[in-house]
């Protein structure tokens, strides 16, 4: 007859065996969880009592630290590069920029040298043409002076024929009449050799004037360092005419814009301005004469 009471067959487990596994599978876990608290709160301790210097956390900082550092920089290079190479070619690109409007500014100012030097050979022909001109006006004056000086004295001594003889003076005041003729004549001659001469002379001064230019010498001191000099050639009796030259300088240089009020005792050239540069440039030219004249001139700075 089979056995109905569970707690009284032999397979059913005991209560208080189960309880007391139970209770040491707690109490193991426990001691487990108690020995990880411990190892950690070594670790923490050994940690807290280790200099800051020393151990693995300062090695790994500094290796942090380097790897952010080159990558800080491999990024502000690569960012960077193109900018500042951009930036060169910018300046290389204003540099040529530069180059060539020196280049043409120096073609501008050959082609006006040329075009003045025309003007000037122009004028110097057309001048001495005109002296010719003036010179057989002058010897035309003598002799119509000489001739009017024979008439005159001819005249004087028909007059006193006539005045001898007795007669009538009509005669003799047609030939009065027709030597102030002569006299007006010789008058209105001087008046044309007056005007021509005054002519001469304008002339003579815009040809002088037109003539002068400006030229200039280097002489290289050290590396990229040049010392020159600029200057205005002319003829001399052109040059004692001129009260002062004013030079505007590239605005890089202190008071850029300077006046040289003395000629210098070099003969054909005066009115010397001494400075010192690396680079070339154009120079603006302003010659103020004695009379109020003004005469503006360009000049290309060389090195050569």
């Amino acid at each position: 007859m089979p056995n109905n009471n569970p707690t009284t067959g032999p397979e059913a487990p005991n209560i208080s065996d189960v309880n007391l596994r139970r209770l040491e599978s707690e109490i193991a876990m426990n001691k487990a969880e108690q020995q990880k608290f411990e190892i950690e709160a070594k670790e923490i301790s050994k940690r807290l009592n280790q200099k800051w210097f020393e151990g693995r956390i300062f090695i790994q900082t500094g290796i942090g630290a380097i790897v952010a550092a080159a990558l800080i920089t491999a990024w502000f290079v690569g960012f960077f590069e193109p900018i500042l190479s951009h930036k060169q070619d910018i300046e290389r690109l204003k540099n040529n920029m530069l180059s060539l409007e020196n280049d043409r500014q120096m073609q501008q100012n050959e082609a006006q040298q040329e075009d003045n030097e025309r003007l000037t050979s122009s004028l110097r022909k057309d001048l001495a043409s005109l002296q010719k001109q003036n010179k057989a006006v002058q010897e035309a004056f003598t002799k119509s002076k000489q001739i009017a000086e024979e008439q005159k004295k001819l005249l004087e001594k028909r007059r006193s024929k006539l005045l001898a003889a007795g007669k009538e003076k009509p005669q003799f005041a047609a030939k009065e009449q027709e030597f102030n003729k002569q006299i007006d004549s010789i008058n209105q001659r001087i008046q044309e050799i007056g005007k021509a001469q005054q002519s001469t002379k304008d002339r003579s001064v815009k040809i002088n004037r037109n003539a002068i230019y400006t030229a200039n010498t280097a002489k290289l001191v050290r590396k990229d360092r040049w010392d020159w000099t600029v200057f205005v050639v002319g003829d001399d009796s052109t040059l004692k005419e001129i009260k002062c030259v004013e030079y505007t300088l590239h605005p890089t240089f202190p008071d850029p814009i300077r006046k040289v009020c003395t000629k210098g005792a070099t003969s054909g050239k005066g009115f010397f301005l001494s400075t010192s540069g690396w680079g070339t440039f154009m120079i603006e030219v302003k010659v103020i004469f004695n009379d109020g004249g003004v005469r503006e001139l360009r000049h290309q700075l060389r090195f050569s």
